[in-house]
């Protein structure tokens, strides 16, 4: 079982390594509640094939702040949170058969930072297998609307149909991530927040955030299976009106940064 550290989410602060948390976590479909779910990694224990990163924390904890704030004129207020950190993310908190309807799934907004590649991401945690795969992916089923991936090659070209042929179109609407290599900064994860809490939808606010913090030689992405009108903070994005059906299609775009 995890314990949590209640941490002071300030924009310019650095995240402790642990786990943070804000209001009353819920496991059940519980239309209407905004919450978030992060996991961040940025300590992969040496491990020559995974080196430390060193933005992770600070862009997941900004994220997450700009989200639960009312400092800007955000309609929505996602006062309830979890997030964890290098050993207490795990890949089971992703991963059907694990935790995924508790913590992913439980949650409005999922957001990942760390390590990636066109399999899905990775972890160095203590419990899973370290690796959350497209093919152990069940999202939607329970809560969540937008998965945002911070990691290289997620939704690269040989990434976006293996996440199109998983079982990800259970409720989700969006899985957002990069088709190249993503830098390992804190902008991405900072003007994500940001940008959906002055208003802009969750697509351009994606697009955008990933523009700012990278050159021209990276490309982000996303894959939509809902509609394009499903794509804000406000209610009709925690509505499952907006739930893609099994007839849905899924979409995706690509652009360079």
């Amino acid at each position: 079982m995890r314990t949590f550290i209640i941490l002071t989410a300030l924009f310019s602060a650095t995240a402790s390594a642990g786990s943070s948390s804000g209001g009353t976590w819920s496991t059940s479909a519980d239309e209407g509640t905004a919450e978030i779910f992060v996991d961040s990694v940025e300590d992969y224990g040496g491990d020559s094939g995974s080196g430390d990163l060193s933005m992770c924390h600070d862009g997941s904890e900004a994220f997450r702040f700009f989200m639960s704030s009312w400092i800007f004129f955000s309609q929505t207020h996602y006062d309830t949170w979890r997030h964890f950190q290098d050993g207490l993310a795990w890949s089971s908190d992703f991963e059907k058969g694990g935790d995924d309807d508790i913590y992913n799934d439980a949650a409005d907004f999922s957001y990942f930072s760390g390590h990636g590649n066109s399999w899905g991401t990775s972890f160095h945690g203590t419990s899973g297998d370290d690796f959350a795969s497209s093919s152990e992916a069940q999202w939607g089923n329970n809560d969540v609307e937008f998965v945002a991936l911070d990691a290289c090659q997620v939704l690269s070209a040989t990434g976006r149909p293996r996440v199109q042929k998983a079982n990800v179109d259970q409720g989700v609407h969006y899985v957002l991530g990069f088709e190249t290599n993503a830098s390992d900064v804190s902008t991405t994860g900072t003007r994500y927040g940001y940008y959906l809490d002055v208003g802009y939808t969750v697509a351009s606010a994606w697009i955008q955030a990933t523009k700012d913090g990278h050159g021209s030689w990276a490309k982000g992405a996303y894959v939509r299976f809902a509609s394009e009108d499903c794509n804000t903070v406000s209610d009709n994005a925690r509505s499952w009106s907006c739930d893609p059906t099994s007839d849905s299609y899924t979409v995706y775009n690509v652009w360079t940064l």
